[in-house]
């Protein structure tokens, strides 16, 4: 299947093999259907991707739509609106297999941090995205031989440390959000 082909390759060469065009108009070119054959089948992926390709996808699908509302085609404003939401329904897939938390993380926090803030919709897959990040990156471990008793020592390993490192230095902007976004009056 087309999905497993995604996992197979990852998200990168998927789309660079096969990329996503959203068409506004009739007879236009649309590929956006294949956000759905990503979504559970990410894998091989990269926060530095998702922040390259899928964020600068979001904000015209979203700048779009509006548009299209303006125009007063509400199908269509719609339908993008949709699809601006399959784009962030990709986040924990990426977030649960990326290798550079560490390095990739600081650049996307402040877009996370927006869209928790200002997309009410947008929160669960933000913040599966987040906890599956934490998960995957506690789950790596490796044992080391420990200092001069003979045994042996489980513990993260160098790349899992740096990424938690590297998240848990916007704990202090994310918590104060969470409990505030938390203790809000519903819409």
């Amino acid at each position: 299947s087309l999905g497993l082909a995604a996992r197979a390759v990852g998200p990168r060469a998927f789309v660079e093999r096969l990329p996503i065009k959203v068409s506004t108009s009739d007879g236009g070119e649309d590929s956006s259907w294949l956000l759905s054959v990503l979504r559970g089948h990410v894998a091989r992926a990269t926060l530095d991707f998702f922040a390259a390709y899928f964020v600068p996808l979001q904000a015209w699908l979203l700048e779009r739509a509006a548009a299209l509302g303006a125009d007063g085609r509400t199908v269509e404003q719609k339908n993008l609106h949709n699809l601006h939401e399959q784009v962030w329904a990709l986040l924990p897939g990426f977030c649960a297999s990326a290798d550079d938390v560490a390095s990739s993380f600081p650049a996307l926090a402040k877009t996370l941090g927006t869209v928790l803030n200002e997309r009410p919709e947008l929160r669960p897959p933000v913040l599966q995205g987040l906890s599956a990040m934490v998960q995957h990156q506690r789950s790596l471990r490796e044992v080391v031989p420990a200092g001069g008793g003979g045994g042996v020592e489980v513990r993260p390993t160098a790349a899992a440390a740096a990424a938690l490192e590297a998240v848990g230095k916007y704990a202090k902007n994310v918590l104060p959000l969470l409990f505030n976004l938390h203790h809000a009056k519903p819409a």
